[in-house]
């Protein structure tokens, strides 16, 4: 479906358009959620979004300022 958005042959229609806009909303949504529960418990999150650490890193410290 994303692939149809660069068609330059059959451009998107308005119905087709809202529907691809309501699907990012459903994606964008729930990771908007988690950002703010993270920021809010210290950075512990549902694992909806997933941590990772980069090479060599074997552990992260959160200063949380009050």
């Amino acid at each position: 479906m994303l692939e149809s958005l660069n068609d330059k042959d059959a451009p998107l229609d308005i119905e087709r358009a809202k529907a691809v806009a309501d699907v990012a909303q459903v994606i964008i949504n729930p990771a908007k959620v988690e950002v703010n529960l993270m920021r809010v418990a210290a950075g512990k999150g549902t694992g909806f979004i997933a941590e990772e650490k980069p090479n060599g890193i074997t552990g992260i410290t959160r200063h949380v300022l009050s």
